[in-house]
């Protein structure tokens, strides 16, 4: 996988690994007084005395006062603004959901129910998840290889995750397959697995532990006339 693929796969799978864990809220301090029945003087009491005199009443109260109902529902926000991706001749690519300038300005787009993400010159980027397959032919079920459940679950609840590989030389590129999930994982322990490389060649990959997330063919969108641009 070269550098330009991997910070794409990063791209993709934004949200996977981002889990941050929220830390619990400081106690709020809490303050002691006395008030004076007849007059309302207050005096705060200090040091170890908690005691009032007598004519006088206790009483106590917090830094943060306590929690308020829940509010009304707020307006709904502004339409996406990156709108639509469209070809030199202005024939609709997809829907825009945004742009990366990793190192080049990318296109993610919505399409046939996934994104799939083109560059400016409106070839399909081949995506940087590796499809993964259990022998070294790289024949039969591809895969994808999920180490911990936080990315199995993102990847799965997501229906527009998309693979695509093709082959690439120099800056010819090969033709494009893609996948998606097929909805089940199964918990592996020193999974083998091989993977294509750019120029097609079956590589051996790195055991691993995890899990392994089963792929389905889908059509692939063609290359399309550049350059893009946002309509």
């Amino acid at each position: 996988m070269n550098r330009l693929t991997a910070s794409l796969a990063a791209a993709a799978m934004v949200g996977t690994c981002g889990l941050a864990a929220a830390e619990p809220a400081a106690a709020a301090k809490k303050y002691t007084a006395c008030v004076k029945k007849s007059t309302g003087q207050v005096r705060i009491l200090l040091g170890k005395s908690k005691k009032c005199k007598k004519g006088w009443k206790k009483t106590s109260w917090t830094k943060s006062g306590p929690r308020g109902a829940k509010g009304s529902v707020g307006p709904s926000g502004a339409a996406n603004s990156f709108g639509v991706v469209v070809d030199a001749d202005g024939a609709l690519v997809g829907q825009s959901v945004g742009s990366f300038p990793i190192p080049i300005t990318i296109f993610p787009v919505l399409r046939d129910g996934g994104v799939f993400v083109y560059y400016p010159n409106g070839l399909l980027v081949p995506l940087g998840l590796d499809p993964f397959y259990d022998n070294a032919a790289c024949t039969g079920v591809p895969f994808l290889a999920a180490d911990e459940a936080v990315r199995r679950d993102a990847i799965l609840q997501d229906p527009t995750v998309r693979v695509v590989y093709r082959t690439v030389t120099g800056v010819s590129f090969g033709p494009a397959s893609a996948y998606k999930p097929d909805g089940t994982s199964t918990a592996v322990v020193n999974q083998v697995r091989w993977a294509r490389d750019e120029a097609g060649v079956c590589q051996a990959e790195v055991n691993f532990t995890g899990f392994r997330l089963p792929l389905v063919s889908v059509p692939a969108p063609p290359d399309v006339k550049g350059p893009l641009r946002f309509a």
